[in-house]
Protein backbone atom coordinates (compact mmCIF):
# COMPACT_ATOMS: atom_id res chain seq x y z
CA UNK A 1 0.00 0.00 0.00
CA UNK A 2 1.34 3.48 -0.83
CA UNK A 3 2.08 5.70 2.13
CA UNK A 4 0.65 9.17 2.55
CA UNK A 5 3.88 10.76 1.32
CA UNK A 6 3.67 8.85 -1.97
CA UNK A 7 0.05 9.93 -2.41
CA UNK A 8 1.00 13.55 -1.74
CA UNK A 9 3.82 13.37 -4.30
CA UNK A 10 1.47 11.86 -6.87
CA UNK A 11 -1.13 14.58 -6.33
CA UNK A 12 1.57 17.29 -6.57
CA UNK A 13 2.98 15.79 -9.73
CA UNK A 14 -0.50 15.50 -11.21
CA UNK A 15 -1.19 19.19 -10.62
CA UNK A 16 2.24 20.43 -11.75
CA UNK A 17 3.28 17.86 -14.35
CA UNK A 18 2.53 20.27 -17.19
CA UNK A 19 5.15 22.67 -15.75
CA UNK A 20 7.85 20.01 -15.98
CA UNK A 21 6.59 19.18 -19.44
CA UNK A 22 7.58 22.68 -20.57
CA UNK A 23 11.01 22.40 -18.94
CA UNK A 24 11.61 19.03 -20.62
CA UNK A 25 10.74 20.28 -24.06
CA UNK A 26 6.96 19.89 -23.87
CA UNK A 27 7.07 16.19 -24.66
CA UNK A 28 5.05 13.46 -23.04
CA UNK A 29 5.28 9.69 -22.90
CA UNK A 30 2.31 7.93 -24.45
CA UNK A 31 2.16 4.63 -22.54
CA UNK A 32 -0.82 3.46 -24.56
CA UNK A 33 1.40 3.26 -27.64
CA UNK A 34 4.85 3.21 -25.98
CA UNK A 35 6.00 6.24 -27.96
CA UNK A 36 7.01 9.83 -27.30
CA UNK A 37 4.46 12.36 -28.49
CA UNK A 38 5.32 16.02 -28.91
CA UNK A 39 2.70 18.40 -27.64
CA UNK A 40 1.05 20.15 -30.56
CA UNK A 41 1.55 23.90 -30.44
CA UNK A 42 -0.65 26.31 -32.39
CA UNK A 43 1.04 28.34 -35.07
CA UNK A 44 1.38 32.08 -34.72
CA UNK A 45 -1.31 32.59 -37.38
CA UNK A 46 -4.33 32.20 -35.15
CA UNK A 47 -7.55 34.20 -34.91
CA UNK A 48 -9.61 34.79 -31.75
CA UNK A 49 -13.40 34.49 -31.88
CA UNK A 50 -15.74 35.53 -29.08
CA UNK A 51 -18.31 32.99 -27.87
CA UNK A 52 -21.25 34.03 -25.71
CA UNK A 53 -21.41 31.77 -22.66
CA UNK A 54 -23.45 32.48 -19.56
CA UNK A 55 -22.29 31.79 -16.01
CA UNK A 56 -24.88 29.00 -15.90
CA UNK A 57 -23.27 27.29 -18.89
CA UNK A 58 -19.77 27.61 -17.46
CA UNK A 59 -20.79 26.16 -14.10
CA UNK A 60 -22.55 23.21 -15.70
CA UNK A 61 -19.64 22.42 -18.02
CA UNK A 62 -17.11 22.61 -15.20
CA UNK A 63 -19.11 20.17 -13.05
CA UNK A 64 -19.27 17.43 -15.71
CA UNK A 65 -17.62 14.25 -14.45
CA UNK A 66 -14.67 12.87 -16.49
CA UNK A 67 -16.47 9.81 -17.85
CA UNK A 68 -19.38 11.91 -19.09
CA UNK A 69 -17.00 14.43 -20.68
CA UNK A 70 -15.06 11.70 -22.51
CA UNK A 71 -18.36 10.07 -23.53
CA UNK A 72 -19.51 13.33 -25.10
CA UNK A 73 -16.33 13.50 -27.17
CA UNK A 74 -16.88 9.90 -28.30
CA UNK A 75 -20.47 10.71 -29.25
CA UNK A 76 -19.27 13.70 -31.27
CA UNK A 77 -17.13 11.37 -33.35
CA UNK A 78 -19.92 8.83 -33.81
CA UNK A 79 -22.37 11.56 -34.81
CA UNK A 80 -19.82 12.61 -37.45
CA UNK A 81 -20.09 9.09 -38.94
CA UNK A 82 -16.80 7.83 -37.49
CA UNK A 83 -16.31 4.08 -37.73
CA UNK A 84 -13.49 4.19 -35.19
CA UNK A 85 -13.02 6.26 -32.03
CA UNK A 86 -9.93 5.84 -29.87
CA UNK A 87 -9.38 7.15 -26.34
CA UNK A 88 -5.77 7.21 -25.13
CA UNK A 89 -3.96 8.72 -22.17
CA UNK A 90 -0.44 10.07 -22.04
CA UNK A 91 1.96 10.17 -19.11
CA UNK A 92 4.94 12.42 -18.44
CA UNK A 93 8.35 11.44 -17.11
CA UNK A 94 6.98 11.50 -13.56
CA UNK A 95 4.33 8.95 -14.62
CA UNK A 96 1.54 11.45 -14.01
CA UNK A 97 -1.26 11.43 -16.56
CA UNK A 98 -0.59 14.51 -18.67
CA UNK A 99 -3.04 14.31 -21.57
CA UNK A 100 -6.28 12.70 -22.71
CA UNK A 101 -6.67 12.18 -26.45
CA UNK A 102 -9.92 11.27 -28.22
CA UNK A 103 -9.44 10.66 -31.95
CA UNK A 104 -11.99 9.67 -34.58
CA UNK A 105 -12.06 9.06 -38.33
CA UNK A 106 -15.32 10.88 -38.92
CA UNK A 107 -16.14 13.56 -41.47
CA UNK A 108 -14.48 16.41 -39.58
CA UNK A 109 -15.81 19.98 -39.65
CA UNK A 110 -15.33 22.23 -42.71
CA UNK A 111 -13.26 25.29 -41.88
CA UNK A 112 -16.02 27.71 -42.85
CA UNK A 113 -18.40 26.04 -40.34
CA UNK A 114 -16.23 25.76 -37.23
CA UNK A 115 -16.95 29.19 -35.74
CA UNK A 116 -20.68 28.76 -36.22
CA UNK A 117 -20.57 25.30 -34.61
CA UNK A 118 -19.02 26.76 -31.46
CA UNK A 119 -21.10 29.92 -31.35
CA UNK A 120 -24.50 28.27 -31.79
CA UNK A 121 -24.57 26.75 -28.34
CA UNK A 122 -27.95 25.04 -27.89
CA UNK A 123 -28.61 25.25 -31.64
CA UNK A 124 -26.52 22.40 -33.06
CA UNK A 125 -27.16 21.20 -36.62
CA UNK A 126 -28.21 17.91 -35.02
CA UNK A 127 -31.31 19.53 -33.53
CA UNK A 128 -33.03 19.49 -36.92
CA UNK A 129 -31.97 15.96 -37.79
CA UNK A 130 -32.28 12.54 -36.16
CA UNK A 131 -29.82 10.74 -38.45
CA UNK A 132 -26.15 11.27 -39.26
CA UNK A 133 -25.44 12.78 -42.65
CA UNK A 134 -23.83 9.84 -44.50
CA UNK A 135 -24.26 6.61 -42.57
CA UNK A 136 -27.80 7.35 -41.41
CA UNK A 137 -27.04 6.42 -37.80
CA UNK A 138 -29.15 7.80 -34.98
CA UNK A 139 -27.69 11.00 -33.54
CA UNK A 140 -26.89 11.59 -29.90
CA UNK A 141 -26.08 15.27 -29.36
CA UNK A 142 -28.35 18.14 -30.24
CA UNK A 143 -27.09 21.14 -28.27
CA UNK A 144 -23.43 21.45 -29.30
CA UNK A 145 -22.35 21.29 -25.64
CA UNK A 146 -20.10 18.23 -25.77
CA UNK A 147 -16.98 20.06 -26.89
CA UNK A 148 -17.28 22.57 -24.03
CA UNK A 149 -17.62 19.80 -21.46
CA UNK A 150 -14.08 18.77 -22.39
CA UNK A 151 -12.96 21.79 -20.32
CA UNK A 152 -13.95 19.84 -17.21
CA UNK A 153 -11.08 17.47 -18.03
CA UNK A 154 -8.29 20.01 -18.17
CA UNK A 155 -7.26 23.61 -18.66
CA UNK A 156 -6.38 23.40 -22.37
CA UNK A 157 -8.45 21.65 -25.05
CA UNK A 158 -7.08 21.48 -28.58
CA UNK A 159 -8.71 20.19 -31.76
CA UNK A 160 -6.93 19.06 -34.90
CA UNK A 161 -9.59 18.80 -37.59
CA UNK A 162 -9.27 17.29 -41.05
CA UNK A 163 -12.09 17.43 -43.58
CA UNK A 164 -12.65 16.74 -47.27
CA UNK A 165 -13.44 19.34 -49.89
CA UNK A 166 -14.02 17.50 -53.12
CA UNK A 167 -11.05 15.21 -53.71
CA UNK A 168 -8.75 17.20 -51.44
CA UNK A 169 -8.25 17.12 -47.66
CA UNK A 170 -7.59 20.14 -45.47
CA UNK A 171 -6.55 20.47 -41.84
CA UNK A 172 -6.62 23.20 -39.19
CA UNK A 173 -6.56 23.57 -35.41
CA UNK A 174 -8.80 25.11 -32.76
CA UNK A 175 -8.25 25.68 -29.06
CA UNK A 176 -10.10 26.63 -25.87
CA UNK A 177 -8.51 27.54 -22.54
CA UNK A 178 -10.45 27.27 -19.29
CA UNK A 179 -9.13 30.68 -18.15
CA UNK A 180 -11.44 32.24 -20.75
CA UNK A 181 -13.66 29.62 -22.45
CA UNK A 182 -15.38 32.38 -24.44
CA UNK A 183 -12.20 32.87 -26.46
CA UNK A 184 -12.10 30.41 -29.35
CA UNK A 185 -8.69 30.37 -31.05
CA UNK A 186 -8.66 29.02 -34.62
CA UNK A 187 -6.09 28.77 -37.42
CA UNK A 188 -6.26 31.66 -39.86
CA UNK A 189 -6.65 29.24 -42.76
CA UNK A 190 -6.72 25.47 -43.38
CA UNK A 191 -3.73 23.71 -44.86
CA UNK A 192 -3.81 21.06 -47.55
CA UNK A 193 -2.94 17.62 -46.17
CA UNK A 194 -2.80 13.93 -47.05
CA UNK A 195 -4.19 12.85 -43.68
CA UNK A 196 -7.56 11.08 -43.55
CA UNK A 197 -10.59 12.98 -42.30
CA UNK A 198 -11.40 13.06 -38.60
CA UNK A 199 -11.02 15.00 -35.38
CA UNK A 200 -8.39 14.59 -32.67
CA UNK A 201 -9.16 16.24 -29.34
CA UNK A 202 -6.23 16.60 -26.95
CA UNK A 203 -6.80 17.81 -23.38
CA UNK A 204 -3.79 18.89 -21.29
CA UNK A 205 -3.06 20.42 -17.87
CA UNK A 206 -5.52 17.92 -16.48
CA UNK A 207 -7.79 18.30 -13.47
CA UNK A 208 -7.33 15.78 -10.60
CA UNK A 209 -10.72 14.03 -11.08
CA UNK A 210 -9.55 12.72 -14.46
CA UNK A 211 -7.56 10.07 -12.58
CA UNK A 212 -10.88 8.19 -12.41
CA UNK A 213 -10.35 7.30 -16.08
CA UNK A 214 -7.51 4.97 -15.03
CA UNK A 215 -9.79 2.88 -12.78
CA UNK A 216 -10.91 -0.55 -13.95
CA UNK A 217 -14.50 0.56 -13.49
CA UNK A 218 -14.06 3.30 -16.11
CA UNK A 219 -13.85 0.75 -18.92
CA UNK A 220 -17.06 -0.95 -17.78
CA UNK A 221 -18.86 2.38 -17.46
CA UNK A 222 -17.90 3.31 -21.01
CA UNK A 223 -19.00 -0.16 -22.10
CA UNK A 224 -22.39 0.37 -20.44
CA UNK A 225 -22.91 3.66 -22.23
CA UNK A 226 -22.04 2.40 -25.71
CA UNK A 227 -22.76 -1.35 -25.73
CA UNK A 228 -26.28 -1.01 -27.16
CA UNK A 229 -25.07 1.41 -29.84
CA UNK A 230 -22.21 -0.91 -30.78
CA UNK A 231 -24.63 -3.83 -30.80
CA UNK A 232 -26.81 -1.96 -33.28
CA UNK A 233 -23.97 -0.64 -35.47
CA UNK A 234 -21.53 -3.52 -35.80
CA UNK A 235 -19.17 -1.64 -38.13
CA UNK A 236 -18.25 0.84 -35.36
CA UNK A 237 -15.26 0.38 -33.06
CA UNK A 238 -14.49 2.16 -29.79
CA UNK A 239 -11.08 1.58 -28.22
CA UNK A 240 -10.74 2.80 -24.65
CA UNK A 241 -7.15 2.96 -23.39
CA UNK A 242 -6.05 -0.04 -25.40
CA UNK A 243 -9.17 -2.18 -24.98
CA UNK A 244 -11.63 -2.67 -27.82
CA UNK A 245 -15.17 -2.44 -26.47
CA UNK A 246 -17.16 -5.36 -27.82
CA UNK A 247 -20.89 -5.56 -27.04
CA UNK A 248 -20.74 -9.34 -26.64
CA UNK A 249 -18.17 -8.83 -23.86
CA UNK A 250 -20.76 -6.98 -21.84
CA UNK A 251 -24.21 -8.12 -22.95
CA UNK A 252 -25.56 -11.54 -21.94
CA UNK A 253 -29.16 -10.82 -22.86
CA UNK A 254 -31.55 -7.96 -23.58
CA UNK A 255 -35.11 -8.24 -22.27
CA UNK A 256 -37.48 -5.60 -23.70
CA UNK A 257 -40.59 -4.36 -21.88
CA UNK A 258 -43.19 -1.66 -22.40
CA UNK A 259 -44.00 0.69 -19.52
CA UNK A 260 -47.04 2.92 -19.11
CA UNK A 261 -46.92 5.95 -21.42
CA UNK A 262 -46.12 9.36 -19.95
CA UNK A 263 -48.85 11.94 -20.40
CA UNK A 264 -47.54 15.49 -20.19
CA UNK A 265 -50.23 18.01 -20.94
CA UNK A 266 -51.51 17.32 -24.45
CA UNK A 267 -48.52 15.14 -25.37
CA UNK A 268 -48.19 11.41 -24.79
CA UNK A 269 -44.78 9.76 -24.79
CA UNK A 270 -44.24 6.04 -25.32
CA UNK A 271 -41.87 4.44 -22.79
CA UNK A 272 -39.80 1.29 -23.41
CA UNK A 273 -37.58 -0.45 -20.89
CA UNK A 274 -34.68 -2.78 -21.67
CA UNK A 275 -33.10 -4.91 -18.96
CA UNK A 276 -29.59 -5.68 -20.17
CA UNK A 277 -27.92 -8.48 -18.25
CA UNK A 278 -24.22 -7.85 -17.97
CA UNK A 279 -21.49 -10.46 -18.32
CA UNK A 280 -19.15 -8.44 -16.11
CA UNK A 281 -19.63 -7.40 -12.52
CA UNK A 282 -21.46 -4.10 -12.65
CA UNK A 283 -23.04 -1.65 -10.28
CA UNK A 284 -26.75 -1.76 -10.91
CA UNK A 285 -28.02 1.41 -12.51
CA UNK A 286 -30.81 2.65 -14.73
CA UNK A 287 -30.17 5.05 -17.59
CA UNK A 288 -32.76 7.54 -18.78
CA UNK A 289 -32.43 7.57 -22.57
CA UNK A 290 -34.00 9.14 -25.60
CA UNK A 291 -36.21 6.94 -27.75
CA UNK A 292 -33.19 5.56 -29.63
CA UNK A 293 -31.46 4.40 -26.44
CA UNK A 294 -28.82 7.08 -25.97
CA UNK A 295 -28.18 7.64 -22.23
CA UNK A 296 -28.99 11.16 -21.08
CA UNK A 297 -28.83 10.65 -17.30
CA UNK A 298 -28.45 7.82 -14.84
CA UNK A 299 -30.06 6.75 -11.59
CA UNK A 300 -28.84 4.25 -9.01
CA UNK A 301 -31.83 2.15 -7.94
CA UNK A 302 -31.74 0.61 -4.48
CA UNK A 303 -33.41 -2.78 -4.55
CA UNK A 304 -32.35 -6.33 -3.94
CA UNK A 305 -31.85 -8.60 -6.95
CA UNK A 306 -28.95 -10.87 -5.91
CA UNK A 307 -26.91 -12.47 -8.64
CA UNK A 308 -28.32 -10.26 -11.40
CA UNK A 309 -25.74 -7.88 -12.86
CA UNK A 310 -27.82 -5.63 -15.03
CA UNK A 311 -28.18 -2.15 -16.42
CA UNK A 312 -31.63 -0.83 -17.25
CA UNK A 313 -32.31 1.54 -20.14
CA UNK A 314 -35.62 3.45 -20.04
CA UNK A 315 -36.21 4.86 -23.52
CA UNK A 316 -38.53 7.76 -24.20
CA UNK A 317 -38.45 11.10 -25.99
CA UNK A 318 -39.88 12.54 -22.77
CA UNK A 319 -36.37 12.35 -21.32
CA UNK A 320 -34.97 14.04 -24.43
CA UNK A 321 -37.43 16.89 -23.86
CA UNK A 322 -36.28 17.18 -20.23
CA UNK A 323 -32.64 17.20 -21.35
CA UNK A 324 -33.33 20.06 -23.76
CA UNK A 325 -34.71 22.04 -20.80
CA UNK A 326 -31.69 21.07 -18.65
CA UNK A 327 -34.03 19.28 -16.23
CA UNK A 328 -32.89 15.71 -16.78
CA UNK A 329 -30.43 15.78 -13.85
CA UNK A 330 -32.79 17.44 -11.39
CA UNK A 331 -34.08 14.84 -8.94
CA UNK A 332 -37.45 15.00 -7.22
CA UNK A 333 -39.03 17.73 -9.34
CA UNK A 334 -40.66 15.58 -12.00
CA UNK A 335 -43.28 13.12 -10.79
CA UNK A 336 -43.39 11.40 -14.19
CA UNK A 337 -39.75 10.38 -13.86
CA UNK A 338 -40.30 9.12 -10.32
CA UNK A 339 -43.33 7.05 -11.39
CA UNK A 340 -41.51 5.53 -14.36
CA UNK A 341 -38.52 4.64 -12.19
CA UNK A 342 -40.80 2.84 -9.72
CA UNK A 343 -42.38 0.91 -12.59
CA UNK A 344 -38.96 -0.09 -13.86
CA UNK A 345 -37.80 -1.19 -10.40
CA UNK A 346 -40.92 -3.30 -9.82
CA UNK A 347 -40.64 -4.88 -13.24
CA UNK A 348 -36.94 -5.66 -12.71
CA UNK A 349 -37.64 -7.40 -9.41
CA UNK A 350 -40.50 -9.40 -10.96
CA UNK A 351 -38.27 -10.36 -13.90
CA UNK A 352 -35.56 -11.54 -11.53
CA UNK A 353 -37.96 -13.62 -9.43
CA UNK A 354 -39.51 -15.22 -12.51
CA UNK A 355 -36.14 -16.07 -13.96
CA UNK A 356 -34.92 -17.53 -10.68
CA UNK A 357 -38.05 -19.67 -10.41
CA UNK A 358 -37.53 -20.87 -13.99
CA UNK A 359 -33.91 -21.68 -13.22
CA UNK A 360 -35.01 -23.99 -10.40
CA UNK A 361 -37.16 -26.15 -12.68
CA UNK A 362 -34.29 -28.16 -14.14
CA UNK A 363 -32.90 -28.70 -10.63
CA UNK A 364 -36.29 -29.85 -9.32
CA UNK A 365 -36.75 -32.21 -12.27
CA UNK A 366 -33.36 -33.78 -11.54
CA UNK A 367 -34.36 -34.30 -7.89
CA UNK A 368 -37.60 -35.94 -8.98
CA UNK A 369 -35.71 -38.32 -11.24
CA UNK A 370 -33.36 -39.18 -8.37
CA UNK A 371 -36.42 -39.67 -6.12
CA UNK A 372 -35.13 -37.26 -3.46
CA UNK A 373 -37.87 -34.67 -4.00
CA UNK A 374 -40.25 -34.87 -1.01
CA UNK A 375 -43.49 -34.30 -2.95
CA UNK A 376 -44.57 -37.40 -4.84
CA UNK A 377 -48.00 -36.27 -6.03
CA UNK A 378 -49.22 -33.17 -7.83
CA UNK A 379 -50.50 -30.18 -5.82
CA UNK A 380 -54.29 -30.19 -5.56
CA UNK A 381 -54.92 -26.71 -4.13
CA UNK A 382 -53.52 -23.21 -4.56
CA UNK A 383 -52.17 -23.38 -1.01
CA UNK A 384 -50.25 -26.57 -1.79
CA UNK A 385 -48.87 -25.10 -4.99
CA UNK A 386 -47.67 -22.00 -3.11
CA UNK A 387 -46.11 -24.14 -0.40
CA UNK A 388 -44.11 -26.00 -3.05
CA UNK A 389 -42.94 -22.76 -4.61
CA UNK A 390 -41.56 -21.77 -1.22
CA UNK A 391 -39.92 -25.18 -0.80
CA UNK A 392 -38.37 -25.10 -4.28
CA UNK A 393 -36.81 -21.66 -3.78
CA UNK A 394 -35.54 -22.44 -0.28
CA UNK A 395 -34.20 -25.88 -1.23
CA UNK A 396 -32.30 -24.56 -4.25
CA UNK A 397 -30.79 -21.79 -2.10
CA UNK A 398 -29.68 -24.41 0.43
CA UNK A 399 -28.19 -26.52 -2.38
CA UNK A 400 -26.27 -23.53 -3.75
CA UNK A 401 -24.93 -22.70 -0.29
CA UNK A 402 -23.69 -26.15 0.74
CA UNK A 403 -20.55 -27.18 -1.12
CA UNK A 404 -20.81 -30.46 -3.05
CA UNK A 405 -24.41 -30.92 -1.96
CA UNK A 406 -25.20 -33.04 -5.02
CA UNK A 407 -22.42 -35.43 -3.99
CA UNK A 408 -24.26 -36.37 -0.78
CA UNK A 409 -25.97 -39.79 -0.77
CA UNK A 410 -29.51 -39.73 -2.11
CA UNK A 411 -30.86 -40.95 1.23
CA UNK A 412 -29.25 -38.02 3.06
CA UNK A 413 -30.63 -35.48 0.62
CA UNK A 414 -34.09 -37.07 0.77
CA UNK A 415 -34.00 -36.90 4.58
CA UNK A 416 -32.90 -33.23 4.56
CA UNK A 417 -35.59 -32.27 2.07
CA UNK A 418 -38.26 -34.09 4.08
CA UNK A 419 -37.27 -32.18 7.22
CA UNK A 420 -37.38 -28.89 5.30
CA UNK A 421 -40.80 -29.77 3.90
CA UNK A 422 -42.09 -30.55 7.39
CA UNK A 423 -40.86 -27.18 8.70
CA UNK A 424 -42.54 -25.26 5.88
CA UNK A 425 -45.79 -27.27 6.16
CA UNK A 426 -46.23 -27.66 9.92
CA UNK A 427 -44.11 -25.03 11.64
CA UNK A 428 -43.28 -22.27 9.14
CA UNK A 429 -42.51 -19.80 11.93
CA UNK A 430 -39.29 -21.75 12.59
CA UNK A 431 -38.08 -21.62 8.98
CA UNK A 432 -35.76 -18.66 9.39
CA UNK A 433 -34.28 -20.14 12.58
CA UNK A 434 -33.57 -23.46 10.83
CA UNK A 435 -32.00 -21.75 7.83
CA UNK A 436 -29.91 -19.39 9.93
CA UNK A 437 -28.79 -21.59 12.84
CA UNK A 438 -28.94 -25.18 11.57
CA UNK A 439 -28.08 -24.82 7.89
CA UNK A 440 -26.18 -21.57 8.62
CA UNK A 441 -27.45 -19.77 5.57
CA UNK A 442 -25.70 -16.36 5.51
CA UNK A 443 -27.59 -13.10 5.80
CA UNK A 444 -27.21 -12.26 2.12
CA UNK A 445 -28.87 -15.56 1.18
CA UNK A 446 -31.69 -14.89 3.61
CA UNK A 447 -32.16 -11.46 2.03
CA UNK A 448 -32.16 -13.10 -1.41
CA UNK A 449 -34.97 -15.41 -0.32
CA UNK A 450 -36.88 -12.42 0.99
CA UNK A 451 -36.68 -10.85 -2.45
CA UNK A 452 -37.62 -14.06 -4.24
CA UNK A 453 -40.62 -14.74 -2.04
CA UNK A 454 -42.10 -11.24 -2.11
CA UNK A 455 -44.78 -12.30 -4.57
CA UNK A 456 -45.85 -15.42 -2.66
CA UNK A 457 -49.49 -14.99 -1.59
CA UNK A 458 -49.45 -15.67 2.12
CA UNK A 459 -53.18 -16.07 2.39
CA UNK A 460 -52.83 -19.23 0.29
CA UNK A 461 -50.24 -20.75 2.63
CA UNK A 462 -52.03 -19.62 5.75
CA UNK A 463 -55.13 -21.52 4.62
CA UNK A 464 -53.10 -24.70 5.05
CA UNK A 465 -52.03 -23.89 8.62
CA UNK A 466 -53.53 -26.07 11.35
CA UNK A 467 -54.43 -23.38 13.89
CA UNK A 468 -55.41 -19.76 14.09
CA UNK A 469 -52.22 -19.10 16.04
CA UNK A 470 -50.15 -20.42 13.15
CA UNK A 471 -51.96 -18.06 10.82
CA UNK A 472 -51.33 -15.05 13.02
CA UNK A 473 -47.64 -15.74 13.64
CA UNK A 474 -46.62 -17.02 10.23
CA UNK A 475 -45.33 -13.73 8.79
CA UNK A 476 -43.45 -12.71 11.92
CA UNK A 477 -41.83 -16.11 12.37
CA UNK A 478 -40.74 -16.55 8.77
CA UNK A 479 -39.18 -13.09 8.68
CA UNK A 480 -38.15 -13.35 5.03
CA UNK A 481 -39.94 -10.33 3.64
CA UNK A 482 -43.19 -12.04 2.59
CA UNK A 483 -46.22 -9.81 2.31
CA UNK A 484 -49.86 -10.58 3.04
CA UNK A 485 -52.59 -9.98 0.51
CA UNK A 486 -56.24 -9.20 0.88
Amino acid sequence: MRDADDATKEHWAFRHGHFFGRILGASTIDTDHCSVVAEARPSSNMTHHKIELTAHHLTRFASTNPLDAVSELIWNGLDADASRVTVTTEFDVLQSMSAIVVADNGEGIPFDQIVGRFKRLGDSWKRSSRLSKKQGRFLHGKDGQGRFKALSLGRVVGWTITYADGDQHFSYTARLIADDPTDLIISDAPEKTSRPTGVTVRVTELNPPTRALMNVDALNRIGEKFALYLNQYRDVEINFRGTLIRPETYIVSVEPFTLDPIVDGERTFAVEYDIVEWAVRSERRIYLCDAEGFPLAERNPRFHVPGLDFVGYIRSDYFAALAEQNLIDVDGLDSNVADILEQAKDLTKAFYRKRRVNDTRSVIQKWKEEKVYPYETEALTVAQETERQVFDLVAVSVKDHIQDYDALPATARRFNFELLRQVIERNPTELRSVLEHVIKLPENKLAELASLLEDVTLSNIIEASATVADRLTFVHGLGLGLTTTT
